[in-house]
């Protein structure tokens, strides 16, 4: 009598007795942490915020460039570069105001304005006399700083056993989109801010306890 074999069972190693942990099965999608570099108090100093309070982040992913050319009476596709495919993160709104606080004070690093506004900046001071002119000022606009990047990088973490440490680095993020969660009276659900980055290169990594697996 023939044996009844499983594909699947052997594909993902479910059939397998020689190891303690299966390193051969998918990911789950809820094994993640986040964590955000940033620039601290002072120039060279740096800051970590663990982000143990969200609903979920996007992983990121790029698109490659090609355009068809002719070579003679052949078609020729050729690779001109590489599009690194937005990513978003969606953060609750705590009431001790980590996610808060860090954005606004990402938003005044660059421009001292959004969400800190208040009416003396605000006011209509188009005819007054410190408008303009040499010494007057608006309090708005882009702030020119040493440092470009406010937030150096974002790591992903994801492990789903002792063998399997999976970290995603996304380099010089910035933010495209702070969007703010629609208060219903009718609905209980925890507030969240979507938050929607770009950003310049990303390295994945896969290790084990004793090696690096990633070429």
């Amino acid at each position: 009598m023939s044996n009844i074999i499983n594909s699947g069972a052997e594909i993902y190693g479910q059939n397998r007795i020689d190891q303690s942990v299966n390193t051969l099965i998918p990911r789950n999608k809820f094994n993640f942490t986040v964590e955000i570099t940033y620039l601290g108090a002072t120039p060279d100093s740096r800051t970590t915020l663990i982000l143990d309070r969200i609903s979920e982040i996007q992983m990121p992913g790029h698109s490659v460039k090609t355009q068809t050319l002719n070579q003679f009476n052949k078609k020729r596709t050729i690779q001109t570069g590489i599009d690194y495919t937005p990513i978003s993160l969606s953060a609750y709104d705590t009431r001790d105001g980590e996610i808060e606080k860090f954005l606004v004070g990402y938003n005044n690093y660059y421009y001292s304005s959004p969400m800190s506004d208040d009416y003396d900046i605000i006011r209509d001071d188009i005819l007054a006399e410190s408008f303009g002119g040499t010494t007057g000022s608006s309090g708005r606009g882009l702030n020119l700083n040493t440092d470009r990047y406010y937030i150096q990088h974002i790591r992903i973490t994801r492990t789903s056993s002792t063998q399997d440490n999976n970290i995603i680095e996304i380099y010089n993020p910035i933010i495209t989109n702070i969007q703010g969660d629609t208060l219903n009276y009718s609905e209980s659900a925890p507030v969240q801010y979507r938050i929607d980055f770009t950003y310049e290169g990303y390295k994945t990594t896969t290790t084990k306890t004793d090696s690096n697996t990633t070429p």
